[in-house]
């Protein structure tokens, strides 16, 4: 099948084949088995549509059976170890205290649901996912395995995405490439532990004397903001990310120090990932260069 695309060879495997592949993305007989059927996909984006479409088809069975293949964040393991190490490579920086905290809390987490805490880590560092994991530590059981598994259907549609584009198939010994060329945030509100949804967040570039908007939005439920720079708008030099913090306050009924926070980095290399988190409460912040 030499000169195929990933997707195209794909399509072509047998059923076995297929359904193995799939398997290493997603553990869940049912889901890879009926994702495999579906085949021939006309591109990637018809693949995670498919894949969404049959992961919510799926019960708690199914997705407990998945989870099952994921091993602790921080730990190594689990049904795809190459995929997990890539993907929490943001934990890897973690001081003794912090892993040691993340570890109490996954032991916390498990007694409490019967399942490994499961986020999307990718272009997460240890601080987040451990305020995502106390604040998830409130949910009640059936709600929470819900949210599991919608962070497994994220993951679900990243490999794919991995898997036919930047890595070709048959290769379990190969590393998913994580995506380049991207400035991302995430901002939390640190005073009541859970992300912080509806605050506009503008980027701009230098341009000369002044600045120049590449990008912007609003983050989401999760304290991000999807597409936050369009592909290749990113470019070597200073960019500033201007957080409408003063508005937020405002709209969540709280009293803010901080009308905006400006965060001005330096981008040498426009092709790597560059993530600027925002840790954020009424009477102080932080940010660092995060993974």
């Amino acid at each position: 099948m030499r000169g195929l695309s990933r997707l195209d060879r794909f399509n072509r495997l047998s059923e076995e084949e297929a359904t193995g592949e799939l398997l290493a993305v997603c553990h869940a007989r049912r889901w890879a088995e009926r994702v495999a059927a579906g085949r021939p996909y006309p591109d990637v984006a018809a693949l995670q549509r498919a894949a969404d479409e049959v992961w919510s088809s799926l019960g708690p069975g199914d997705w407990l059976e998945a989870l099952e293949g994921h091993p602790r964040i921080g730990e190594g393991g689990g049904r795809s170890p190459e995929w997990s190490r890539q993907e929490q490579a943001g934990v890897g920086g973690a001081g003794p205290d912090l892993a040691e905290r993340l570890a109490r809390g996954n032991a916390e987490y498990e007694a409490r649901f019967g399942h490994v805490f499961l986020i999307s880590a990718a272009g997460r560092d240890a601080a987040e996912i451990l305020a995502a994991l106390d604040q998830r530590l409130g949910n009640d059981p059936d709600a929470e395995l819900r949210v599991a598994a919608d962070e497994h259907r994220r993951i679900t549609r990243l490999r794919l995405e991995q898997l036919m584009g930047r890595r070709g198939l048959g290769n379990p010994k190969g590393v998913p490439q994580l995506s380049r060329g991207s400035l991302t945030t995430h901002v939390l509100d640190t005073a009541r532990g859970r992300p912080a949804a509806g605050l506009r967040v503008t980027v701009e570039a230098r341009a000369g004397d002044g600045w120049r908007a590449v990008g912007g939005g609003v983050t989401d439920a999760d304290g991000r903001v999807p597409g936050l720079v369009a592909d290749g708008a990113l470019a070597a030099g200073e960019h500033r990310l201007t957080f409408a913090t003063g508005d937020w306050f405002q709209a969540e009924g709280l009293t803010g120090f901080y009308p905006q926070v400006t965060v001005v980095c330096r981008i040498d290399d426009p092709g790597a990932h560059h993530h600027v988190p925002l840790l954020l409460s009424p009477y102080g912040y932080s940010t660092y260069r995060g993974s």
